[in-house]
């Protein structure tokens, strides 16, 4: 019997330390200091004439299974928050979901302290319908031209990015600086899991949208 439990342990252990090790990342750029001049939300959704695409998780995300040319269309913004709507195809139809953003606040720190931000850096986000589970969202890093990573705080134990390029930048992927920090602050052990939702067969003049899911 001994024997068994001394055999057994070494697996419940290893498997253990590998499940709670793949979730976690550096989140610490998440709330420091020099990086909140980065973390302004409202400032990152102010990019028109552009817009995003979705460009892909660091995690299986099953809200997206089977879509592709995921991109948003905003229809109102404010410092506040922000209306807009999720545009995909799916199955070969173009389709679309419609949501309401507030914007919100975290804490950052400094000097160990925390302190209350000036700007915004996240967003809770729900379908107009109430269809979906709201969704929260923190800014990690925007240059506030070509790129944006957000964590997905309901993906993996909170652990979950995602990265948004805008038309300008997805064709050629995640400029340098972007990519250097999706590495630092997501792949440490998501590195092997990039998810793609886009792709460059995506054109926007191309989702021609036939019906809207609110």
């Amino acid at each position: 019997m001994h024997l068994l439990v001394f055999a057994v342990t070494p697996f419940i252990t290893a498997v253990l330390a590998k499940s709670y090790s793949l979730h976690y990342e550096e989140n610490r750029i998440d709330a420091e200091s020099e990086y909140v001049q980065y973390q302004d939300i409202y400032k990152a959704f102010n990019i028109a004439p552009d817009f995003y695409w979705l460009f892909g998780f660091n995690f299986h995300s099953r809200h997206t299974e089977n879509k592709s040319c995921v991109y948003f269309d905003v229809e109102t913004l404010n410092e506040e928050g922000m209306n807009y709507s999720s545009n995909f195809i799916r199955y070969g139809t173009s389709d679309k979901i419609e949501y309401i953003g507030q914007f919100y606040s975290t804490t950052y720190k400094n000097m160990s302290v925390d302190q209350k931000r000036d700007k915004h850096n996240s967003l809770y986000a729900r379908t107009k319908s109430g269809t979906w589970v709201p969704m929260n969202y923190t800014l990690i890093y925007s240059d506030y031209q070509n790129c944006s990573i957000f964590r997905v705080l309901q993906a993996e134990s909170g652990y979950g990015c995602m990265v948004l390029l805008t038309n300008a930048a997805a064709y050629t992927g995640m400029p340098n600086a972007c990519k250097q920090l999706y590495k630092n602050a997501c792949a440490k052990y998501h590195h092997d899991k990039f998810e793609n939702v886009f792709n460059n067969t995506c054109h926007r003049t191309n989702l021609n949208v036939s019906h809207c899911r609110k």
